[in-house]
């Protein structure tokens, strides 16, 4: 086995690593979350924090690109649900997919950008090369992080601004964390991404402030009229207490006329397996019809379609 012949060592590892990325790493910055030119992520603890420290964790990508087949037969995801988010997807819908870290948001992603049609232009902004879209008409953009001298930094803010001039048909962000969401959220281009919530409930009121970051001056009600306006399903998925992951809510968000965000459950993850059993048994079930706003984009025919499919 490999082993480090000591702290110092390890921090001479870390280093090397960190510095392509134009990164610090030391003991005034003594905790770092990177994600390495290969796709990696690396989370790194200074021993001035850590008693056992230093402490370095890797998280190697996968490259293979799952599909849909492979979703469904893992159980990430029901045959029908797939078939109303294919829908979904080539209508434009925008889309949020939110979880946890490492619960596959990102491949979830992956798999639903194949259903995008291959002859429309895709504007793609991501951090580290993650996605990998199998479509020719593509624009591949990355963030670039400052310099030593804190200059030449670009930003998904940037990207996204970018991006509206090349006039694509859709936008693909691999997550979205900062104040590019005031660009995704008032842009009229179709998108999706990915976002760290617990649940959907809990995305709109963590979006609020990140959109405020570009309007501080646009009232909270006009904010979640404009998310609830722009989100049309958020896509949900855990990595359960077995390891296995499960998309487990598909909801449509909307603004009601008590100007409350609406989360309404189109799926919903049944758990029948109780506490005692050491996997978790259950099933994505369809538990509620789309409501007016997602009827009209997709259409009353393919509405029918769904509801004699599901």
């Amino acid at each position: 086995h490999l082993k480090f012949d000591n702290a110092d060592h390890i921090l001479r590892i870390i280093d090397r690593m960190v510095a392509p990325l134009g990164k610090r790493f030391d003991e005034p910055t003594p905790i770092g979350n990177f994600r390495l030119l290969d796709g990696s992520r690396m989370s790194a603890i200074h021993y001035t924090i850590a008693d056992n420290g230093p402490i370095l964790t890797i998280t190697k990508r996968d490259h293979r690109s799952l599909d849909v087949a492979d979703l469904i037969r893992f159980g990430t995801v029901t045959e029908p649900a797939m078939k109303m988010l294919r829908v979904c997807v080539l209508v434009g819908c925008n889309i949020l997919i939110t979880g946890l870290p490492d619960a596959g948001r990102t491949t979830l992603l992956n798999v639903l950008c194949g259903f995008i049609p291959s002859d429309e232009l895709i504007v793609t902004i991501e951090d580290a090369s993650e996605l990998s879209l199998l479509q020719e008409e593509i624009v591949l953009l990355h963030t670039r992080p400052p310099n030593v001298a804190n200059e030449g930094e670009i930003t998904k803010q940037h990207l996204l601004r970018y991006s509206e001039a090349l006039n694509p048909d859709r936008i693909v962000v691999s997550e979205v964390s900062g104040e590019e969401v005031y660009n995704l959220m008032t842009t009229s281009i179709p998108w999706m991404t990915t976002f760290l919530a617990r649940d959907p409930e809990e995305a709109v009121p963590k979006l609020e402030p990140l959109y405020l970051m570009g309007d501080e001056k646009r009232p909270l009600k006009a904010v979640r009229s404009r998310i609830s306006d722009r989100v049309d399903l958020i896509i949900h998925i855990d990595r359960l207490r077995s390891g296995d992951r499960r998309v487990t809510r598909i909801s449509e968000v909307y603004f009601d006329n008590n100007e409350q965000v609406v989360v309404h459950d189109l799926f919903r993850f049944e758990d029948i397996s109780g506490l005692e059993q050491p996997r978790l048994q259950g099933m994505l079930r369809r538990v509620n019809q789309p409501t007016n706003n997602l009827r009209h984009r997709l259409g009353d025919e393919i509405i029918k379609m769904f509801n004699d499919e599901a």
